[in-house]
């Protein structure tokens, strides 16, 4: 009769993995901030690479409760069009220790102005390690055959595939950690085929939705709810709801729930959390949760979760950024200081008409007036947003001359070193190329500055996507950037046709410009320094574009390098 309570011990110990959510998968806080720890389409997502070192201790109070470390890797590919990953875990829970790790990889659809709009599609594979120590069990009859004097071992396959969608603020992920539902087992001590247990991984399904809310653009304050379902198959689903309020992308904090089960099978947890950036590359995270169930709380004790986390990338990376955020500012400030401006106007209209018509009450009189203080305050936001959009502007300034100091000093290396060798390759010499013009673009004293234009490709009406005829041009492009000498940076002008208005056209530019600066940086340009200058309907091929064949010529970017 030992015998057998002994074995149904041991075995609801294993079983554990497959009635017990948080025994298969960790259940990480962490994701609030680091979201490829649970979805691979994530991998890659950002601009820059992310390494995230996670530690968790859960129920501090019970002896054996689960430990886990994670650590997760994630780079991204080909103009963000991509991205790998890697991730590793280690779950010691008593005598049971899990160690898993799988490779990841993302791809990236991006769409929309400023490729504002992301699908995403993820898939990882790896293995999951479980080790049994039957050394650290108490038993009551440790000569009970049952109970095997070394530890066993058993590895298993996994895989997972994840979705995310963005929009803006908006982003949605939904993941199948345990995709391929391997088994698990555990032969008898002479190693036979006969098994004393074994258990099968099952599939869990995650889904994420959290969106961003501006509370204060002036203090760059921001809300964020984050909801998230978790359904196993067999156990009721659990839920999590958590709001994190960030300032400025270098303080975030937030408090959170996660549903639990009337029978048990997990525990309901309240959350709370703190993340610093101490600097653009570097931040640490601290996660306190205590269990919701009042009966439990003084039996687990509390949860401790701490994660650190580095960014890796280069100069180049960091200008591109700096620009977008530049131009972002720039078009949303110049349109909300013109509806501020209409909306005073409209305002001071009203007030003029009531008070030449006595049509309004002093009430209504004194609302107005009200109205047309608060559009002073709008407006003054938006300036102030302007200010800080003029600091971004001096910082982008200041990392492309650091950017270009230094590729004139990897060219000047590259020249010596040809020179002692005594050979030197052929360069390309654009001035003796009937395909190249001389340009000049005036400068603000008045001067004019000499470019040979290199390349030109074009646009269709409104639109900022490549077509596919205009690659082969920047590839030609790129063949005579890589046989030019001392050539560092490059300048894209871009430009469009007369159809809309002054501000609409500046920006449709200037995304021209940056869809070009992706293309040719994906085709092995990433060593060249891009300037983007946007012309607008300003500085038309044509003069005349009244007719669709004229205007086609207008909507182009032309590349440009500044003669010696």
């Amino acid at each position: 009769m030992k015998k057998f309570i002994s074995y149904i011990a041991f075995t609801l110990v294993l079983m554990m993995g497959s009635s017990v959510f948080a025994q298969q998968i960790p259940v990480f806080n962490q994701y609030l901030y680091n979201p490829y720890i649970y979805n691979p389409a994530r991998a890659g997502s950002g601009d820059l690479g992310r390494l995230f070192l996670g530690y968790k201790k859960q129920w501090t109070d019970l002896p054996g409760a689960p430990a886990t470390s994670a650590l997760t890797f994630d780079y991204p590919l080909v103009a963000q069009r991509s991205g790998v990953g890697v991730t590793m875990y280690s779950d010691q829970t008593h005598i049971i220790n899990k160690v898993g790790g799988s490779l990841t990889y993302a791809y990236h659809i991006l769409s929309g102005p400023n490729d504002n709009q992301r699908i995403s599609l993820g898939l990882s594979a790896g293995f999951l390690s479980q080790t049994i120590d039957f050394n650290r069990a108490r038993v009551q009859d440790g000569a009970d055959p049952i109970i095997l004097d070394n530890a066993q071992n058993s590895t298993a396959f996994e895989a997972a595939f994840g979705f995310h969608y963005s929009y803006e603020n908006l982003a949605i992920d939904f993941s199948v950690p345990q995709l391929v539902n391997s088994s698990v087992r555990y032969l008898n001590a002479a190693g036979t085929s006969q098994q004393i247990a074994d258990f099968q991984l099952i599939n869990h399904y995650l889904t994420a939705v959290r969106y961003k809310f501006p509370v204060s653009l002036e203090n760059e304050l921001y809300l964020e709810p984050v909801g998230m379902v978790r359904v196993v198959k067999g156990l009721p689903w659990q839920y999590d709801a958590n709001f994190l309020l960030h300032w400025k992308d270098q303080f975030t904090v937030g408090a959170g729930w996660r549903s639990g089960s009337p029978e048990g099978a997990f525990a309901s947890g309240l959350n709370v959390s703190m993340r610093f950036n101490l600097n653009e590359y570097f931040s640490a995270t601290y996660i306190y949760e205590m269990t919701g169930q009042q009966k439990y709380r003084n039996i687990m004790g509390d949860t401790h979760e701490f994660s650190i986390g580095f960014k890796f990338g280069g100069t180049g990376k960091r200008v591109d950024r700096l620009e977008d955020k530049m131009h972002d500012l720039e078009e949303s400030g110049f349109q909300k200081i013109m509806e501020a401006e209409k909306s005073k106007q409209d305002s001071l209209n009203a007030i003029e008409k009531a008070e030449r018509e006595k049509d309004f009450t002093p009430a209504e009189l004194k609302m107005l007036k009200d109205y047309e203080m608060y559009n002073d305050l709008r407006l003054l936001e938006e300036l102030r947003r302007l200010k800080r959009m003029k600091e971004i502007d001096d910082m982008l300034k200041y990392q492309e001359m650091l950017e270009i100091i230094k590729r004139l000093e990897e060219l000047e290396k590259q020249k010596k070193e040809e020179s002692e060798r005594g050979s030197s390759s052929h360069r390309y010499d654009p001035s003796v190329d009937p395909d190249v013009q001389t340009v000049y673009i005036p400068t603000e004293n008045g001067d004019k500055l000499a470019f040979y234009k290199i390349g030109s490709v074009y646009f269709d009406k409104d639109k900022d996507e490549l077509r596919a005829g205009e690659r082969a041009r920047l590839n030609a492009t790129k063949d005579k950037y890589k046989r030019m000498d001392n050539v560092v940076v490059v300048y894209l002008t871009g430009n469009a046709s007369t159809e809309g208005g002054d501000a609409h056209n500046m920006m449709l530019s200037t995304r021209r410009c940056k869809a070009v600066r992706e293309y040719l940086k994906s085709i092995s340009m990433s060593d060249a320094v891009f300037m983007i200058l946007p012309y607008g309907e300003e500085d038309p091929l044509i003069q005349e574009d009244d007719n669709e064949d004229k205007r086609e010529e207008n909507r182009r970017v032309d590349i440009l390098i500044l003669k010696n």
